[in-house]
């Protein structure tokens, strides 16, 4: 199973994972783990296409360039995952001199 799909919240986050037959996505607030819809794999004729249509509804930086492998739909790997793609973005954004909104705007 992996997170394709990621929106970080004060308390959580919102997210889409992909298994062998499914698409989910859910929320995952204060270590719980609610499904808000499931579509089945067989509906879209690939990844891409299941994307393409989710952006009618999702903006387009919610899908995550390379997807992160979670173990279960446990909490605490949930919250693994979670703290792995706020580190990883704090680090990015640190590392990018050329980012406005990091220079202060100017």
């Amino acid at each position: 199973m992996q997170l394709i799909g990621y929106k970080h919240y004060q308390k959580g986050f919102f997210g889409c994972l992909e298994d062998e037959h499914r698409y989910v996505c859910f929320l995952f607030s204060k270590n719980t783990f609610r499904a808000v819809t499931t579509y089945a794999k067989e509906d879209f004729t690939c990844h891409d296409h299941f994307m393409a249509t989710m952006h009618k509804f999702l903006p387009h930086h919610f899908f995550l360039r390379q997807p992160v492998p979670v173990a279960s739909l446990e909490a605490h790997d949930l919250a693994l995952a979670d703290r792995r793609l706020m580190h990883a973005a704090r680090g990015a954004a640190a590392m990018d001199p050329h980012d406005r909104a990091l220079a202060g705007g100017r």
